[in-house]
Formats: C-alpha cells, structure tokens, sequence
C-alpha cells in the first residue's frame, strides 16, 4: 500500500475554493446587509460533497490557531509582517497560489506544520517522496515533509521524523567537500555542468547537497545529519552562524546557532530502513526492540535479562508481527501478545 498521503486533485480543488470562501466571508463582515446571501451560498456550498468540508476543517484548524493568541500580541506582529509574507498568503488565500498550507505556517507550532504537510507517514510507513532532478527521496516513520521546487533548486522542508536523501551521480570515491571538487574541476578545464542543488531544510538550518547520500533527522530542539557518500554542507538558521561540512562516514548534530561535534559513523548498510528494512548484526535485542517500537502502534517490551542477547538477521518494518515471528523462531525468546497493542518479549521457557 501506498502510504504517501497526497491531496487528489478533487481535494486540491476543494482547498482553493475554501480559500476563496474564507476570504469572500472576511470581506463582507462589515456589509450585514450581503452577509446573509454570501453565508448562504458558503452553507450550500459546504454541504455539496466531502472534499468541501474536508478543505473547510482545515481552513478552520488554521483559523484557531491564530484566533487564541490576543489582539496586543496579534496586531503588531500583522504588520511587522514583511511584503512578500503577505503577498504569499494573499494569493494563497485566494487560491491562485499552489502553496502548500503547512508552509505559510512558520510561526504557528511544529505540530501543526507536520499536520498540515504535504507529505505525511503514520507509524509503521516508509514512503518515497516524488521530487525530480535525480533525487531519492525517502520519508521515515511518522514523518513530515513539504517540497519546494525553483528553476536554480529543489527544497524539502522536513517538517518533523527523518527523510533519507541521495541525489544523482553521487561520487562514492570522492568524499572531499563539494567546493574542493569543483575548485579541482576548474583547474582542469571541466566543462561539465554542476549537478542541480537539493536542499533539506529544518527549523535549524539548511543541508545543502549536489551530489550525496544522507539522511536528516529532527531530534528535539537539533536536528542530525549522518553522510553516507560524498559530502554536506550544513548551515544553520542564526546569522552569523558558522558553516560547516560532513563528510562520507561522519555524522553531527546542529541546532540553530552552532554544528557541533563531527562523529564519525562509518556503515557498511547505510540507512536500510529506507528500503523497508532493519539490517541487524549481532545487535543488542534491546537496541532492537527499541529501533522496531518507532515502527510499531502501541506498546513493546523485553526482559531486561535478553537487553543484551545479539540479534542477526533482515527484519520487515513494514509489518513488524513478522519481524516479530522471526525473532521468536530464531533465538530463545517468546513473544506474548496480551493485546492488539501490547506485547512482550520474554525468555523462552526450557
């Protein structure tokens, strides 16, 4: 099953004319003599179909979210908004802009960024992320993620979980930062073109890459970024903060003013999970357990007495009952479901 979780073309139409009603409705508060007619006509319309009161739900969820904040607070931050903010949110609200919704809500909380996104997973779903120029792109576990596309770059805004990455014509035996490639290109009169820029953008900063094979995860208040092959550029959000590059092999951490420390990490299966997978080697069964519990509803345990038993073996995380099954055929352990969400990883009695 696909788990991407996209608009249909209905649905998008539906969100623009939601838009339009939500605008209309706002311009004719002050005419109570039109506000019936125009209120009628919004009723008629939002009882037509499904996809209209869809789209209406969410125009009201964006609603509230500013409706609670007090008018103190709400009315100077309005017009310290700049002219291209507002020139943004007009053509979205009058439906003549494809502009995804979780994107005009960066003041709003994440939560409701992620909600909003275009591309979304549920616990237990890993779904490719469609976007061109030569790019795999892969949404982890309950994950968000909006695309945004220009003639000079491709965008993903990660808006929560892990999004793998590996962009066409990786150099896998090159693993020097990409301006010393091309600094080395130019010396010896290469003509070819530089590959087109992906971008995976956090509320902590920008990765940016040509050519690479990485994976960007939101953790907290930072974000990680762990480099397979080639190499990243990593910029965090504050001005003035300092740049810096992660190679094949090496992993680091960033929040907003600063990336810190670089690990290295190197790893002969990089990131299986993307291909629905977990790839295990003699692995603790508690580094297991905890690793399946991201891809598994409700609640998962095991004897501290088997945390340290080494685990081997390919496991699905598309369907972790199986995974599960195999555990339990192949080492010394029972695995008791009390419920549909609850299970239990025990010793096997002799």
């Amino acid at each position: 099953m696909n788990a991407e979780e996209t608009l249909s073309a209905r649905q998008r139409e539906a969100t623009q004319e939601a838009a339009r009603w939500f605008s209309r409705l706002m311009a004719v508060d002050a005419q109570e003599a039109a506000h019936g007619a125009v209120h009628d006509a919004w009723r008629q319309w939002f009882a037509r179909c499904p996809e209209n009161q869809w789209a209406w739900r969410k125009v009201e969820a964006v609603r509230h979210c500013f409706a609670d904040v007090p008018r103190e607070i709400a009315a100077p931050t309005l017009q310290r908004m700049n002219a291209q903010r507002r020139r943004v949110l007009r053509l979205a609200l009058m439906g003549t802009a494809a502009v995804p919704l979780g994107m005009l809500l960066a003041d709003v909380p994440s939560e409701w960024r992620a909600w909003n996104a275009q591309y979304r997973t549920a616990v237990g779903q890993i779904s490719r992320v469609p976007i061109g120029g030569g790019v795999l792109a892969v949404l982890d576990t309950h994950s968000a993620a909006d695309v945004v596309s220009s003639r000079n770059e491709d965008r993903i805004v990660l808006r929560s979980g892990r999004v793998y990455v590996k962009v066409a014509d990786v150099m896998a035996t090159d693993a020097r930062a990409p301006d010393a490639r091309a600094t080395d290109a130019g010396a010896q009169g290469a003509t070819a073109t530089s590959p087109r820029p992906l971008i995976v953008q956090t509320d902590q900063g920008l990765v940016y890459a040509e050519a690479a094979e990485f994976t960007v995860g939101i953790q907290g208040n930072h974000s990680r970024v762990r480099v397979n092959q080639a190499a990243v550029r990593v910029v965090p959000c504050a001005p003035g903060a300092a740049a810096r590059f992660v190679r094949a092999g090496e992993c680091a951490d960033f929040s907003d003013t600063e990336v810190g420390a670089l690990q290295h990490r190197p790893s002969k299966v990089f990131a299986a999970w993307h291909t629905g997978s977990m790839m295990a080697v003699n692995l603790p069964l508690g580094d297991f357990v905890r690793k399946l519990r991201a891809y598994r509803p409700g609640l998962l345990f095991v004897d501290d007495a088997l945390a340290a038993l080494p685990v081997s073996g390919t496991f699905p995380l598309s369907r972790t009952d199986l995974a599960l099954d195999a555990l339990e055929n192949s080492y010394p352990v029972r695995i008791r479901r009390l419920t549909q969400y609850v299970t239990w990883i025990e010793a096997r009695e002799a």
